[in-house]
């Protein structure tokens, strides 16, 4: 289920989004993020995050191009996650216990959520510049 909620007051409509995880918690847990609106976040501040992030990762790692932009978009979507309840994922100890993420996350915290979580958190973001054509486009026609 995805949450969109209005700030009361003052600022845009849907300015947060929270999705919940059922098919991720346990019996009584509830996993949960909630994010920014990326419709909401000026644009700058989105590729400023992703190349500083980025920057950062290539300081630590020569490797290539493909660790900057994974560590690019682990940053914008930390700076997204505004509140969440999950967990890292990457390091489960033998009793099957896992580490709480809190926010504010890192890039380190974002690359250890799950797989549905960070396919979400990635269509919410990828909203922002479909892909898909329009039906104008697919025709071949344009509305000028």
């Amino acid at each position: 289920m995805i949450e969109r909620t209005a700030i009361p007051l003052a600022g845009y409509a849907n300015a947060v989004i929270t999705k919940h995880f059922p098919e991720l918690a346990a019996e009584g847990d509830d996993i949960f993020v909630t994010i920014r609106n990326p419709m909401t976040v000026p644009p700058k501040e989105l590729t400023s995050i992703g190349r500083k992030a980025a920057k950062t990762a290539n300081e630590d790692n020569d490797d290539g191009q493909d660790d900057d932009a994974a560590e690019g978009t682990y940053g914008i979507f930390a700076r997204l996650i505004i509140r969440c309840h999950a967990y890292d994922s990457s390091a489960i100890d033998e009793d099957g216990h896992m580490r709480v993420l809190k926010a504010p996350l890192t890039a380190g915290d974002v690359a250890a959520l799950p797989w549905p979580i960070f396919q979400w958190l990635g269509e919410e973001l990828g909203k922002l510049s479909p892909q898909t054509p329009t039906a104008s486009q697919e025709d071949g026609t344009s509305k000028t």
